[in-house]
C-alpha cells in the first residue's frame, strides 16, 4: 500500500491508496455512484502516484474556468486578466459604448490555459489582430456579443487560436 495525501484548497489532507487498482477497463465505473470534487482554490498533490497504471485526473481547474465572466477594458490593445476565470468580456479602451478597439495581446494566463473571449455588446467592436502574441488564422472582427473566440495559451503572453464563431445577428 502506498498511501498519498491530497489537499483541496485548505481542506485535507485526504488519504488515498494509489496501488488499489480499479477493475474497470472502459472507465465507466458501472454500478458506482460517482461524485465530483470541485474547488475554486488550490489543489495540492503531495506526491505523484507510484504505479504507472494509476493517474491523477484533473478535468478543469486552472485550464479552463468559464464560470464567471470577467469584464476587461483594453489598455493600448492589451487585455489584462486577473482573478479566477478564463472567460473574458472585452470592453474598448474608451469604455462601453465607445466604438471600436483592437486586441493585440492578453496577459494573466499561463501555458495550457484555454481562454474564451467576446465583445461586451453589439454597440462595440473588438478586432482581434493576428500578430506574434495572437497566432490566429486571420484578424477577427467581433461586432456582436455573440461573436466568440477560443484561444490556447502556449506560453506566457502567446496564444494560438482553437476556434472562432461569427454569430452576429
Amino acid at each position: 500500500m502506498a498511501t498519498k495525501k491530497v489537499y483541496f484548497g485548505s481542506h485535507g489532507p485526504f488519504v488515498f491508496d494509489d496501488t488499489a487498482l480499479v477493475d474497470d477497463p472502459d472507465g465507466d465505473f458501472a454500478g458506482e455512484t460517482v461524485r465530483g470534487i470541485t474547488t475554486d482554490g488550490q489543489l495540492l498533490i503531495e506526491e505523484a502516484p507510484t504505479e504507472p497504471t494509476n493517474v491523477v485526473r484533473l478535468s478543469d481547474g486552472p485550464i479552463i474556468n468559464p464560470t464567471s465572466p470577467q469584464s476587461v477594458t483594453l489598455a493600448s490593445g492589451v487585455a489584462a486578466a486577473s482573478g479566477n476565470t478564463s472567460y473574458l468580456v472585452l470592453i474598448p479602451e474608451g469604455g462601453a459604448g465607445s466604438g471600436e478597439d483592437t486586441l493585440t495581446s492578453i496577459t494573466g494566463f499561463v501555458a495550457g490555459n484555454i481562454v474564451m473571449i467576446r465583445a461586451n455588446s453589439d454597440s462595440d467592436t473588438i478586432v482581434v489582430e493576428k500578430n506574434a502574441n495572437l497566432n490566429i488564422a486571420i484578424k477577427f472582427v467581433m461586432n456582436s456579443l455573440y461573436d466568440t473566440m477560443l484561444l490556447l495559451c502556449v506560453s506566457t503572453g502567446v496564444y494560438a487560436e482553437l476556434s472562432r464563431a461569427n454569430n452576429g445577428l
